[in-house]
């Protein structure tokens, strides 16, 4: 008989004399880890960006045992089991290892937990915002990518977060 190795998602690391069973020799991956190979003594560390936690054993390639990040998460470290939340006013950069602030005219949506745009009658002129603001009387903004609020034309009114003036 031959010495069979230990199945990808499986590290082999026992130092007793108990290897008569796949089970006995080898250990699945810790959460935070993968192997891609067979035969293998340790596992490989998810990459910086995704993270680690599930308990199924299924940890034979980084798709399966490492998810990106959520939108609005990051995790700049490899082998992490969680990720940091990103803080007010920013989403992920998309390699989910950072966050950026949202620019000017656009804000965090907070279902998507990325940065969009200010719906018409309302703007953002920081970056980093959570919140548009209403456009002020005697303001509108009819284009969602404007980032600023147009002054009503002469002898032509508008209520705050108007989209057009009467």
């Amino acid at each position: 008989d031959t010495c069979k190795d230990c199945s990808a998602g499986k590290f082999g690391n026992t130092d007793d004399n108990n290897k008569q069973t796949e089970n006995a020799a080898c250990t699945p991956c810790p959460n935070g880890k993968y192997q891609d190979e067979a035969g293998q003594y340790t596992c490989k560390d998810c990459s910086a960006g995704k993270f680690g936690n599930t308990d199924d054993n299924n940890k034979q390639t980084e798709n399966d045992a490492c998810p990106d990040c959520p939108n609005g998460q990051f995790q700049k470290n490899a082998g992490k089991t969680s990720c940091e939340v990103c803080s007010e006013g920013s989403e992920s950069t998309p390699n989910k290892q950072g966050c950026k602030p949202c620019t000017v005219g656009k804000h965090v949506n907070a279902t998507s937990k990325t940065c969009e745009f200010c719906p018409v009658g309302k703007f953002s002129n920081r970056i980093g915002m959570t919140d548009c603001e209403e456009c002020p009387a005697g303001k509108f903004k009819n284009d969602h990518k404007q980032t600023a609020c147009t002054n009503c034309p002469e002898s032509r009114f508008s209520s705050g977060g108007s989209v057009t003036c009467e």
